[in-house]
Formats: C-alpha cells, structure tokens, sequence
C-alpha cells in the first residue's frame, strides 16, 4: 500500500515537472499566487510578525535566487523578482494597517538579515571541503556548487543591499504621502503608486549597480526593463490581496495585547518617524552615531569604492557620480543628525560627536575635490 502511494506521488511529481517545463508563464503566476497567499496566511495566524517574517525571508531568498535568469512571457528576467515583490505588499500592510515606524522597522530587519545572511555564508565558504577519501569527491562537489550559488561578488552584494535599502525606505515615506494627502482614502492609489516608483527606483539602482558592469549598459536596460514589466503586474495583482487583508482583524494574534492598530485620523503621523526624529535631535546618539552614520555609511563607501575598481573609466565615473549624487541627501541628513543629538548626550560625547561631523565634512570635501581634480 506504502508503495503504490509513493508510486503514485512519483508519478504526479513527474506530470507536474512537465507540465510547468512547457507552461513557464503560468508557473510564474502561481509562484506569485503562492508567494502573496504565504504573506496572508502568515498575517492571518501571527499579525505583524507574520509579515516581518515574510519581508525577512522574501529579502534572503530574493538575494539567493537574484543571478538566476530565467524567460517569462518572453522575456528574460531575474527569478528574485518575483519574491523581491512580494516584500512590497508586507511593508505596504504593515504600513496600512500599524503606521509608518512599523513599515520602516520591517526594511531594516529585512537589511539586517541579509547583512548576516551574507557574513554568515562566507564564513562558511572558507571552510574547505573535506579530503577524508571515502568523502572528498563528495565533499568538493557540494563546496564547489555552494561556492558557485553563495560566492557573491562584492558589487552584488552591495549593490543589491543599497537599492533595496533606498527603494524600501522610499515605498514607506511616499505610502505615507499619499495616505496624508488623500486623508486615508484611496488605498489602490496610495498602494499602487508607492509600489510602482519604488520598484521603478529599485530597478534603475541594480541595473546601474549590479547588471550594468556584468553586461554592460545596454544589456542592463534591457534586464531592467523587463523585471519592470513583471514588478509592475505583480503590483496590480497584490493591491485585491491587500483591500481584503486590510479588513481582518488580527489583534489577538499579534502578540501583544496592549498594541494600538493604526487609524488612519491620527493625529501628527510623522512624530515617530525616525528619520524626522533624527533630524530633530531627538533620538539617542548612540543609535545616529553606530547606526546610521557607521553602519550606513560603510556600507555606502564600500558601494563607491566596487564601482571605482571594478568598472570601467568612463562607465565607472558616470555611475559614481549618479551614486554620489543619490547618496549625498543621506549623507547630509546623516550628518546634521549627529550634530542635533549630540545635544541630548553628555559633555564629552557632545564635543566628540560635533568635532566628528567636521572632521567628515572635511574630509568628504578634500575627497571630492581630488576625486575630481586629478
């Protein structure tokens, strides 16, 4: 009996493998059916957890399955765009649903996540393959293919964490726009249209960042557009799944019996915005300082610095100086930001932090300056 269901299972396993090798279109829509009924479900049973996990494990797979190309409809795309776009509709409901912290909080546990996803996996790829002979062809077959699928060259990596940062960030501060400026009305609108530049932003950043050195401009403008086209289907389609989430009443999942859901009349929204927080000094200066400025700021240098060495000349110079150009709000909001809450810190850590923005504003200017000069 044992036998003829797993005969059985053999056999519908086989049918379905070939029925989806020959229909590639429609195992993309039921990927992306599958993909957003993952993100209800696990709203549906756990609340805004549920959907900072779904943003959390959409971000490593997306950035796992990101190389793969793959034809749809007839064109060529990136496989990771169909799970990257799924972490729209979470920020989107989180947003919807408990205000603009929670959304932003999510992006950064998505970006904190692939940093140690990544940090993680390379550790691991330093290890070598065992030479024990029962084991070695073994072992070197499965060290060569995980070198293969996690050896990440440094411009994906941070290329790939810096357009998700900015394209994310973007998706909640113009969400919230619109929700302000439309009184709460209108959520296709609001859905639709955050969802859409911000995948038009995220687009534009890999391209240049990621795809442009690999195959050049022109290959990168076609891969990008392409990955559009389905990003852009893909966010009609989630804006029918989030009206309906939108009405569940999810409060005795959500972990926490105190919480406030988010109304959509309340009062000064952008009061707990970290970054209007930060620009006003009143967040702590540790958290400015290590995280913002450090952390952020690393990892924006280090993004500079793949595209000056691994790029060419003329194609390198334009691209970081687009980058310089994107970067440089930030930077600047970074900046004032550590300036505003050193106030709230001691003596001493007031005069350390002031006399750090100088010394970078210093430096940054002397290193324009030669960058540009000689």
């Amino acid at each position: 009996m044992l036998s003829l269901f797993l005969s059985y299972l053999s056999d519908l396993s086989l049918l379905i493998q070939n029925f989806f090798a020959i229909h590639q279109d429609w195992l993309w829509l039921v990927t992306v059916a599958i993909d957003l009924g993952i993100a209800l479900v696990l709203y549906r049973m756990f609340g805004k957890m549920g959907l900072y996990t779904v943003v959390i494990l959409n971000v490593m797979l997306s950035n796992l399955q990101g190389p793969k190309l793959t034809v749809i409809l007839g064109l060529e795309t990136s496989l990771g765009v169909i799970l990257y776009s799924g972490i729209y509709f979470a920020t989107d409901l989180l947003s919807e649903k408990y205000g603009r912290r929670e959304g932003q909080r999510a992006v950064l546990l998505g970006f904190v996540a692939s940093v140690i996803m990544i940090l993680v996996i390379y550790i691991s790829l330093l290890f070598l393959p065992s030479q024990m002979p029962d084991h070695a062809e073994f072992a070197g077959n499965v060290h060569d293919a995980m070198t293969t699928l996690f050896g990440f060259a440094p411009l994906f990596v941070f290329g790939s964490l810096f357009a998700y940062l900015i394209s994310q960030s973007f998706d909640v501060w113009i969400f919230h726009y619109f929700k302000k400026e439309t009184g709460g009305k209108h959520l296709w609108l609001r859905n639709n249209v955050s969802t859409l530049s911000s995948q038009a932003l995220d687009t534009v950043l890999y391209g240049l960042l990621v795809w442009a050195p690999v195959f050049g401009l022109a290959d990168a403008a076609a891969l990008a557009a392409a990955k559009y086209v389905f990003k852009a289907i893909i966010a009609v389609i989630d804006t029918f799944f989030i009206y309906w989430a939108r009405t569940w009443n999810v409060h005795d999942t959500d972990w926490n019996d105190h919480i406030e859901v988010y109304q959509p009349n309340t009062q000064d929204e952008d009061a707990g915005d970290l970054f209007i927080d930060a620009w006003h000094g009143k967040t702590p200066l540790w958290k400015v300082f290590w995280i913002y400025n450090i952390f952020f700021g690393t990892i924006i240098l280090a993004v500079l610095s793949a595209i000056t060495s691994l790029m060419s000349p003329i194609t390198g110079n334009f691209i970081q100086f687009f980058a310089i150009v994107l970067s440089g709000p930030y930077i600047i909001w970074a900046l004032r930001s550590v300036w505003k809450c050193a106030d709230n810190s001691s003596q001493i850590y007031k005069i350390l932090a002031k006399t750090w923005v100088i010394f970078v504003i210093c430096a940054l200017m002397i290193a324009w300056y030669f960058l540009y000069t000689y």
